[in-house]
C-alpha cells in the first residue's frame, strides 16, 4: 500500500534478578523477575493515528508493580494504560497512545513480571 503507515513492534525480555542483557528468549526459575520491552516505530510514510500494544504475560507470571506509561514519548503523543494494571495482575497488558506516531518516530513501553 502506498503512503500509509506501518508499526514495526520489536520484543525483548530481560532477568532482572540475573543481571542479563536484553534477548529475544531468556531462561528463568520461579522467583525472577523479567522485564519485557516493545519497541515501536512508524516505518511508513504516513503517521498513525490511535496506536494501542497489547502483549499478553507468560503463564506462571503476575505484573511485580504497577504498569505505567513511558517518561519519554514522540512529540504530539500522549499515553495512558489501558486500564489500571497493579503488581499481581495476571493476563494481557495494554498501552493506549493518542495523537500521532509520525514516520520515523518511535518509543518504547515495558512492564515486569514475577515468575510463580
Amino acid at each position: 500500500m502506498k503512503n500509509s503507515g506501518k508499526l514495526v513492534l520489536t520484543k525483548w525480555v530481560e532477568n532482572i534478578t540475573r543481571g542479563d542483557v536484553k534477548v529475544v528468549s531468556n531462561q528463568a526459575e520461579p522467583g525472577d523477575i523479567l522485564q519485557y520491552t516493545i519497541h515501536f516505530t512508524n516505518a511508513g510514510t504516513t503517521p498513525i493515528s490511535h496506536v494501542e500494544i497489547s502483549d499478553d504475560m507468560p503463564a506462571f507470571t503476575a505484573l511485580s508493580e504497577t504498569l505505567r506509561c513511558p517518561s519519554v514519548l514522540p512529540r504530539e503523543m500522549q499515553c495512558s494504560p489501558a486500564r489500571s494494571y497493579n503488581a499481581g495482575y495476571i493476563g494481557q497488558v495494554a498501552w493506549k497512545f493518542g495523537g500521532e506516531l509520525r514516520p520515523g518516530e518511535g518509543g518504547e513501553v515495558s512492564y515486569r513480571i514475577k515468575i510463580e
